[in-house]
């Protein structure tokens, strides 16, 4: 079920920016810079209390923060005086975040390797054809 924030008058819907189930991005595409984004992303894994430690930290984007690596995320999060388990959270957020582009990158390549594979099959059929 989507989560309702509301910010001022206007109200946000956060399914709109994250999956309900896995608390990521719809896409990589959905992804968007900016401190308000990394906000609704840290409340759409219940982290948003941390948000401004995170901004002192230097990471205003959420994007800075999926391409740590593992130890710096624990790094940062003793930093900012993340509790235990919301230590793991985040360590999972940003593991399954680059799970999910990982993913998305093979896809890409399968279907752009398919394609030229199919191309290069009609080119060799027509090759065939004019001899």
């Amino acid at each position: 079920m989507a989560k309702t924030a509301t910010r001022g008058s206007s109200s946000l819907a956060l399914s709109s920016i994250v999956d309900d189930q896995t608390k990521m991005p719809a896409t990589v595409e959905s992804v968007y810079r900016g401190p308000g984004r990394l906000g609704d992303c840290l409340e759409g894994i219940g982290l948003r209390a941390y948000l401004e430690g995170i901004l002192d930290g230097g990471f205003d984007d959420p994007e800075d923060l999926w391409e740590l690596e593992e130890g710096d995320t624990k790094k940062l999060a003793d930093e900012i005086g993340m509790k235990r388990g919301h230590k793991a959270k985040l360590a999972r957020w940003v593991r399954d975040y680059r799970e999910r582009v990982k993913a998305q990158a093979a896809a890409a390549w399968k279907s752009l390797a398919t394609s030229w594979f199919s191309e290069q099959r009609k080119v060799q059929e027509a090759m065939v054809l004019c001899k």
